[in-house]
């Protein structure tokens, strides 16, 4: 008795184990995020070491604190704007489910804001299948329209000033000619249809044709061009957030004279739109390296200190990025029990 009613337990324990989202989430990100902050803080300190370590401690002590809650309502901002987006997908999927809980599933996501692209953000599709049932291959492709959108909308954003700088007007031309093409192709069903029959003729891709099939008539639903404009328009005044503020630090930081309103926003797109392009973890890296170096460039009798530069960017780094991380961690926290609350709905619903 007291052999079956261990395994009873550990069987429930291990049930508990599956449906609690939180930890699986926390677990399967665990060493991305370690080595992301590792990597993270290799960035800041090269950047630091490059423009004089001193002088840029010097530089993020001269941040006036009172920004900060102006700054990080701004990122947090940004996250509910992309929630109405994600939400508006949704509906458009007919995936009926409460708005709160699929708040709490967008910010959940924000963890794996650290994946490459974002693109890790695909366990909101998980996320979904608990609550209401919708396969993941009908949701996912989700991910890959906010990553879309977002991407037109930081290339409308960088649009503002990238010619002012050496070789942004030759990759803004690139990207929008990919993005148009992008548009072209999953929007026609008669240049879509033959690269899908396509999968299902390779040995190593047949086994995922079916669901490259449901993946597609997601994505066709999402972006065809009536639905894309509000998504995009969405985008835009979101991540326009994010840039104004960017402008907020450098105005603490008493570099606006060099750094006005269209540099800032300019700089911080396309510091952004090139750090995602590297499918680098969060853009780590060239995102950094992009928001110091353009900084620096910028044309003005006095030029923008390399120091006050690597602090700008140390700083918007942290209150965007890696606050988005933390409200991740926290979200997810509070979806632990959310294969429970399912159950116990099913469970208190009358039965005929």
């Amino acid at each position: 008795m007291s052999g079956e009613s261990s395994d009873a337990s550990h069987q429930s324990d291990s049930k508990a184990e599956v449906h609690s989202p939180s930890m699986g989430l926390l677990h399967r990100i665990r060493k991305k995020l370690i080595f992301s902050i590792a990597f993270a803080a290799c960035i800041f300190l090269a950047i630091s070491i490059y423009s004089d370590f001193d002088k840029v401690a010097s530089s993020l002590a001269k941040f006036k604190l009172w920004y900060l809650p102006l700054v990080l309502g701004l990122a947090f901002t940004n996250y509910v704007l992309r929630f109405l987006k994600w939400h508006y997908y949704l509906r458009l999927l007919d995936v009926r489910i409460k708005w709160t809980k699929s708040f709490k599933i967008f910010l959940a996501g924000l963890t794996m804001s650290i994946s490459p692209g974002r693109f890790g953000e695909v366990i909101k599709s998980l996320f979904v299948k608990m609550v209401d049932g919708s396969a993941i291959a009908k949701t996912a492709p989700i991910v890959v329209a906010e990553r879309f959108t977002d991407f037109i909308a930081f290339l409308i954003l960088s649009a503002f000033g990238a010619a002012a700088f050496a070789s942004g007007g030759k990759v803004l031309l690139i990207s929008t000619a990919v993005t148009i093409i992008v548009i072209v192709v999953v929007g026609s069903r008669r240049l879509a249809e033959p690269l899908l029959e396509l999968i299902g003729k390779l040995p190593l891709l047949r086994r995922f044709a079916h669901k490259a099939v449901e993946a597609y008539e997601s994505m066709y639903q999402l972006i065809k061009l009536r639905r894309l404009v509000p998504a995009v328009a969405l985008s835009v005044v979101s991540w326009f957030c994010e840039c104004l503020a960017f402008y907020l630090v450098l105005h603490s930081l008493g570099i606006t004279r060099c750094a006005g309103f269209v540099d800032a926003v300019c700089i911080y797109a396309f510091s952004t739109l090139a750090g995602a392009i590297t499918m680098m973890p969060g853009g780590i890296g060239l995102t950094e390296v992009s928001l110091t170096g353009l900084l620096v460039k910028l044309p003005c009798d006095s030029q923008v200190d390399k120091s006050m530069a690597a602090a700008a960017t140390i700083i918007i780094r942290l209150c965007t990025l890696w606050f988005a991380v933390i409200v991740g961690i926290i979200a997810s926290t509070l979806l632990k029990d959310i294969g429970e609350e399912e159950r116990e709905e099913e469970t208190s619903s009358p039965q005929a």
